[in-house]
């Protein structure tokens, strides 16, 4: 069973510990192994992960300082069209 990478892009470390403790929780329901989390708090710098991995999802905060979730939805359906598939905003 391959393990599943999910991105977390959100400035607030207490939205993202939140957020990631609710990952793991519902994934470990499912069954499932334990996701490999790549954490970022810019767009700029998740954008970087998903050049270089794979992720099967992607979560965007709407507001973060520079580019919001929807600038960075932006450039990821640039770089790859299929990551429609995987991108989802967090609202507030």
């Amino acid at each position: 069973m391959e393990t599943c990478v999910i991105g977390v892009c959100d400035d607030d470390p207490e939205d993202v510990e939140r957020i990631c403790e609710e990952l793991i929780r519902c994934i470990r329901h499912l069954g499932e192994r334990d996701p490999i989390l790549r954490i970022c708090q810019s767009g700029e710098e998740m954008l970087e992960q998903c050049r270089n991995q794979k992720m099967r999802l992607v979560l965007l905060d709407l507001e973060m300082p520079g580019w919001s979730g929807f600038d960075l939805a932006g450039q990821l359906y640039a770089i790859n069209p299929e990551s429609r598939n995987t991108i989802n905003f967090m609202v507030r």
